[in-house]
């Protein structure tokens, strides 16, 4: 395991935060009105909580046609949209680790060079993160594992 400082992520909780203000603060906001907005980015999160998974099959999807046919560029799009979407439901995890594939697939001269193992490994690690509700000692092991596998391949 690679030697050096662990960063722990601690997303924004609300949306005061997420807008800058620091914890308990209203960053300006009436209250009454961050109320109603926690509470219907609460339910829009309870209703589409089956989005990540679902991306994150079609990403796989995207990747058993990328081995087919060496076009790997649209397992960087499907990454990208999870890296998007994943905060938003609950998943800071996951949104690193699809940050670290798109990072890993941008940084290749041409994407077709991108290495299997490389990105099966990144969609494993979204999975686990995923399926262990981000255990953070975890979600570091992991990290720090595909920053040395990501080395190693570069």
């Amino acid at each position: 395991m690679p030697e050096g400082p662990v960063h722990v992520i601690r997303p924004a909780k609300t949306i005061a935060e997420r807008l800058g203000a620091r914890k308990g603060e209203s960053h300006g906001l009436d209250p009454a009105l961050l109320a109603r907005m926690e509470a219907a980015l609460g339910a829009h999160v309870a209703q589409n909580a089956h989005l990540i998974p679902a991306e994150l099959t079609r990403l796989r999807s995207r990747f058993a046609g990328a081995r087919a046919d060496g076009d790997f560029r649209p397992v960087f799009a499907a990454s990208h949209d999870i890296k998007g979407l994943a905060g938003t439901f609950g998943y800071p995890a996951v949104t690193r680790f699809a940050d670290s594939l798109c990072t890993y697939l941008l940084s290749l001269p041409d994407m077709s060079a991108a290495s299997p193992l490389v990105v099966a490994t990144h969609l494993d690690a979204m999975t686990a993160a995923l399926e262990s509700s981000e255990d953070g000692a975890l979600v570091e092991e992991l990290a720090q594992g595909l920053a040395a596998l990501v080395a190693h391949a570069g």
